[in-house]
């Protein structure tokens, strides 16, 4: 029974990504839903899901990388700290030796650079929060020709050969 549900799971993924990657291609769910014998819900809910999945692995990985930029930046800042303040030898007027503390302005500067890279790692300094792209004002051009036609039906039975889904739902 275990097989047999790990099979029929390791096939629905298979379509989920399959579908996903015809979406990319430009077809639509009808074309999907004729050319893999599934039925229009099918297809429309394993493409969400397959987008949930895509975008949760894409958050998981920003994170992973903002939490590790920002371990780095504090340990040069430790580092840095370290190095603000520092002692410096000298002779007086009089032939004596001084010491007195000086400050390093390349360390403040370098310190003063990683919070402001922290800063924009973190979206503190950020105007808006949320981007809006206007799609219609976003441009292409089609080569009159180019068989899109051909071109597509290639494409198709390419990822149909290349991939062996089976689907879950027609059993």
């Amino acid at each position: 029974m275990a097989n047999k549900k790990s099979a029929k799971t390791l096939a629905a993924s298979a379509r989920k990504n399959q579908i996903f990657q015809l979406k990319l291609l430009g077809y639509n769910e009808v074309q999907i839903a004729e050319n893999m014998n599934l039925t229009l819900y099918r297809v429309r809910k394993d493409f969400k899901e397959a987008l949930k999945e895509v975008n949760d692995e894409t958050a998981d990985r920003v994170k992973t990388i903002r939490d590790t930029t920002n371990m780095r930046y504090e340990n040069l800042l430790r580092q840095l700290y370290a190095k603000i303040k520092y002692k410096q030898e000298f002779v007086n007027e009089i032939g004596q030796k001084e010491t007195r503390e000086k400050l390093d302005y390349d360390a403040i500067n370098a310190i003063l650079k990683i919070i402001e890279g922290q800063r924009k790692l973190f979206g503190i300094d950020s105007e808006r929060a949320e981007i809006n792209i206007d799609a219609r004002q976003q441009t292409f051009t089609i080569d009159e020709n180019f068989d899109y036609r051909s071109e597509m039906e290639k494409k198709w039975n390419n990822l149909l050969r290349d991939t062996n889904v089976v689907d879950s739902t027609t059993n």
